[in-house]
């Protein structure tokens, strides 16, 4: 268990640009002093293209504020499982719903993972996030490449490890 306090930051944002702008100001300011720092909620608009279906208009504009935002706070999107889309109004389907985390939040806790579940009653996806530390030990999946063997040094490597 971790003795780290950590700042939980959730979000509603405005529909509108120019609210949604002071949002992005007050991030911001607060990334400056916050450690470590999770932020989750309703981001109200799209990093890029990709994140939408059936929507005619983009706003460039709105997307390269919120990118600037992300990157000037050094904030790290969580990514998701499931869906890749969380809100549809039967018509169009974007990623509005998200987690992000600041370097130490990611240091503190190695394994961030997002599930998003299926819609019920809202028009949004409920989002799950589990953050934790593997056990010590624990190892990802082990990979061989058959390119190693054609390497120089292979057998040699091999031998000495």
């Amino acid at each position: 268990m971790c003795n780290e306090q950590v700042v939980l930051t959730a979000v509603y944002a405005s529909c509108n640009t120019s609210e949604r702008k002071k949002l992005w100001d007050g991030l911001q300011t607060m990334s400056t002093t916050l450690k470590p720092w999770i932020i989750m909620g309703d981001f109200n608009v799209i990093k890029g293209p990709s994140e939408q279906i059936g929507c005619k208009a983009l706003d460039p504009r709105a997307m390269e504020d919120f990118n600037d935002c992300l990157l000037n706070c050094r904030l790290e999107d969580a990514g998701y499982q499931g869906s890749s889309l969380s809100w549809t109004n039967g018509r169009a389907s974007k990623r509005l719903d998200r987690v992000l985390f600041n370097q130490a939040y990611g240091d503190l806790y190695t394994a961030i993972k997002v599930k998003q579940l299926a819609k019920t009653l809202s028009d949004h996806a409920p989002l799950i996030v589990n953050s934790h530390n593997p056990p010590p030990g624990a190892r990802g999946s082990f990979k061989f490449q058959n390119m190693w063997f054609r390497h120089p040094d292979f057998i040699k490597l091999v031998e000495e490890n």
